[in-house]
């Protein structure tokens, strides 16, 4: 039967021009589309009585290839066609360099495979130092994803040595070790992490994982590394894909600060993780001082969107009768960002000046744009894209341009409010895409002050794609759109850059602000 499995799959690859589905055009290869490589695995496993699990995986070796240098030339030719900031970031001042770099890794495509083709295929896209253009990984893969992950320092000790090691801290709710849950925003995968004393050569602390959801990491790897040398924490944190970052950490009691990388949230006990754990505190209200109101929001997640404006909605009365506001964006990797809109009306002074955007009219896009143009709700209703089937047929009369998707525009309101007087943002390197967005509106406002550090980089594209790479691992992540004005705030990285710094040595961003605006 397996003899005879193989010859199929060998009758199919010979018969079928198989390539990518249909549904894009290649130069590479003819395609055959799906229904028709359907049937014909039907029929052959119909032929030798195999189930429907035999058409999934005789599909998967048919038309799954991970050869790297394929995957690494679909990600150069996809990018070219597509990535909406591709024109804009590869000019005649790099043309030469880049071209240079690109031909190396390609070399290097060629022998690479498993963790070093991720590594190739990673390294050109981090050329574009763009946030929303990323290579994704496929956990829903009829491979393993661990195929293409670096291998990782396994912890010797059982989870339940763990366990009694850390019931033996005299406070378990003070300094860095205990068990404590990280929720990664690019796969909202949610983990237990137990830091305790692991003191070898370059470490005195090891962060274990205790708990996994996910296909990325499992039980009794060690996620990242701690070095304590007169209060400064130096880490070794290795991320989704296994590469390691280079950071420092600033400890709390109820949080870490990991520099680039985001928080870890205490745990107090070892609870079995639920679903997306870590984001299910995701807004906060408090009010600080009689004059003073603080509010984090720590996502804009689109299936978060109407509990978010529904929650500002909630709180106006409290929102519009403080003096003081403090919004706090920190680590909030973004989403969609008209949740916040209802905030618009509290920091208004004058008109506002909203950016248009441009969309690339590619085969790939116009298909995808297809797909969002399908979607109810709030999708459209919250003017994300306000007129979806107009701007199709645009597309489609201009393939390969860009597209104006939405002209500048003006928001008037009818009245400045008297409260809040003071509105502050805090935002770090972690805040990016649409948290970092909104704030082109918002520091318009005479109210407001952006306090902090330079966000990650995502104002000057979005609207992002996710396409199939040859290898059924790999997807491209790539922006569609593409603002046309950013305002002087914003970086040539599209960073946005506050306007009053807090230094990274600073442990409460808050009480720093409320001293600020202390100052005459």
């Amino acid at each position: 039967m397996a003899l005879l499995i193989r010859c199929t799959v060998i009758f199919v690859r010979r018969s079928l021009p198989c390539g990518r589905t249909t549904s894009r055009n290649s130069t590479q290869t003819r395609s055959v589309s799906f229904m028709q490589l359907y049937k014909v695995l039907q029929t052959t496993c119909a032929i030798f009585g195999l189930s429907c699990l035999c058409i999934a995986q005789l599909a998967a070796q048919v038309v799954d290839d991970c050869a790297c240098a394929k995957n690494f030339d679909f990600l150069v030719n996809t990018a070219k066609v597509n990535y909406v900031d591709y024109r804009f970031r590869v000019n005649s001042q790099n043309q030469a360099r880049f071209q240079a770099f690109t031909d190396s890794l390609r070399i290097q495509a060629q022998k690479a495979s498993g963790p070093k083709c991720l590594s190739v295929l990673e390294k050109w896209v981090n050329f574009f130092q763009d946030p929303h253009f990323i290579i994704h990984l496929n956990v829903n893969s009829p491979r393993n994803v661990s195929e293409v992950l670096a291998p990782v320092e396994q912890s010797n000790l059982p989870g339940n040595r763990i366990n009694e090691y850390l019931s033996t801290l005299e406070n378990k709710t003070m300094g860095i070790e205990g068990l404590w849950l990280y929720t990664d925003p690019t796969y909202l995968q949610t983990y237990q992490i137990a830091i305790i004393k692991d003191k070898k050569k370059g470490r005195d602390f090891a962060g274990i994982i205790t708990q996994s959801r996910s296909g990325f990491w499992s039980e009794g790897q060690i996620r990242l590394t701690i070095q304590e040398a007169n209060g400064v924490y130096k880490v070794n944190y290795f991320d989704e894909h296994h590469n390691r970052v280079k950071t420092v950490l600033q400890p709390g009691k109820d949080a870490i600060q990991i520099k680039g990388v985001g928080k870890l949230y205490r745990a107090y006990t070892s609870a079995t993780l639920v679903q997306n754990a870590g984001t299910a505190n995701y807004m906060e209200i408090t009010t600080i001082t009689p004059q003073t109101t603080y509010i984090r929001i720590s996502d804009l997640f689109y299936q978060h969107g109407e509990t978010i404006s529904a929650f500002l909605e909630e709180n106006k009365g409290t929102l519009s009768t403080s003096e003081q506001l403090i919004v706090d964006l920190r680590d909030n990797p973004g989403g969609m960002y008209w949740p916040l809109n209802k905030l618009l009306p509290l920091l208004y002074t004058h008109p506002i000046r909203d950016p248009g955007g441009v969309i690339l009219a590619s085969e790939d896009n116009i298909t995808a744009y297809s797909r969002l143009a399908l979607r109810g709700g709030s999708y459209w209703q919250n003017n994300l894209y306000p007129t979806p089937l107009a701007m199709l047929d645009s597309m489609k009369a201009h393939k390969n341009q860009l597209v104006v998707e939405s002209s500048d525009d003006t928001t008037r309101m009818e009245r400045v409010m008297p409260n809040p007087k003071r509105i502050a943002f805090l935002v770090n390197e972690n805040t990016m895409s649409a948290a970092e967005t909104f704030l082109i509106p918002a520091s318009q406002s005479r109210k407001v002050t952006i306090f902090g550090q330079a966000t990650r980089g995502g104002t000057l594209s979005g609207g992002g794609n996710l396409l199939a790479m040859p290898c059924s691992l790999f997807k491209l992540y790539y922006p569609m759109l593409r603002n046309t004005w950013v305002p002087d705030r914003v970086s040539r990285e599209g960073k946005i850059i506050p306007q009053v710094r807090i230094p990274e040595s600073t442990e409460d961003w808050v009480t720093f602000v409320l001293d600020y605006w202390k100052q005459p």
